[in-house]
Parts: C-alpha cells; structure tokens; sequence
C-alpha cells in the first residue's frame, strides 16, 4: 500500500501543479489587462494635460484682451473728457445757429 500513497501524492502534486499554473495563467492575464489599463490613464492625463495647458494659454489670452480693452476704453474716457471741455470753451450764436440749420 505504500506505492499507492506515493502515486497518489504524486497525482495530488501534479493537480496542484496544474493548479498553480492555471492560477499563474489567470494572474498574468489579470497582470495585462492592468498594465493595459495603466496605459489608458497614462494617455488620457497627457490628454487631459494638453487640455489644461490650452486652456491656461487661451485664458491668458483672455487677459492681455481683456487689460488692452480696459487701457482702450480709459484712453476714450479722457479723450471724451477734453473733447467736452473743448466743446465748453465754444459758443454758437443764435446768428450761427440759423445758418447752419
């Protein structure tokens, strides 16, 4: 009965061998699809980082806009400002007026 115990470890060794390798083969795969997936997020944070550089760029963009129109309309509002003053300094006589009309 002995040599029956041995092959019967010896079977009970290979299934466990066999065993252990499908595990392995199950836990490659699952070692795949993860790197996979790590690949995925790694193109898509590049992605989303392009994004976020493009959207900084078209922000400060927005902002040298933004001041240029402020100096633009601050240049109007003196110009408007002595215009007025100018047009005070000015009078139109009623004579005047009706040629003009």
């Amino acid at each position: 009965m002995p040599a029956s115990t041995d092959v019967e470890d010896v079977d009970r060794q290979l299934q466990l061998a066999e065993t252990g390798s499908a595990d392995n083969c199950h836990l490659y795969q699952s070692v795949e699809q993860m790197f996979v997936i790590i690949q995925q997020m790694s193109v898509n944070s590049k992605e989303h980082g392009r994004q976020a550089q493009q959207v900084a760029q078209a922000t400060q963009s927005m902002g040298k806009a933004i001041r240029s129109l402020h100096a633009s309309s601050d240049q109007v509002k003196v110009t408007a400002s002595r215009l007025h003053q100018l047009s005070g300094s000015f009078q139109v006589s009623k004579e005047m007026q009706r040629k003009v009309a």
